[in-house]
């Protein structure tokens, strides 16, 4: 699904949001470039995502094994603040870093 949705960037580039744009429209090697590091931003999001959903899986089973069906509330607030930390290193990354910043030499 996620590769669908940076096949957008292909199909219709008026409609990307992203830093130094312009550079980005010039050619299309350069927009070619660009979908692929959007598709490799948005697969490590997926990934980082569905390592929450199984994390949150095993906690779940784990609370069903346990007497009273609880797991302390530590567990939960530990994954979600290494999830939360971890998108916001890509947010970061992508938008502080000189990932997306116009180079001749990347294209």
């Amino acid at each position: 699904v996620l590769r669908l949705v940076t096949s957008l960037v292909l199909r219709w580039p008026q409609g990307i949001n992203a830093p130094n744009k312009e550079y980005w429209l010039q050619t299309p090697q350069r927009l070619r470039h660009f979908e692929r590091l959007a598709r490799e931003d948005l697969m490590l999001i997926g990934a980082l995502t569905t390592l929450l959903f199984a994390a949150i899986s095993v906690m779940t089973g784990v609370a069903a094994h346990r007497e009273g069906g609880e797991l302390p509330g530590v567990f939960f607030s530990v994954i979600m603040i290494a999830f939360m930390a971890g998108i916001l290193g890509l947010v970061v990354r992508m938008l502080l870093g000189r990932r997306y910043q116009p180079s001749d030499e990347a294209v």
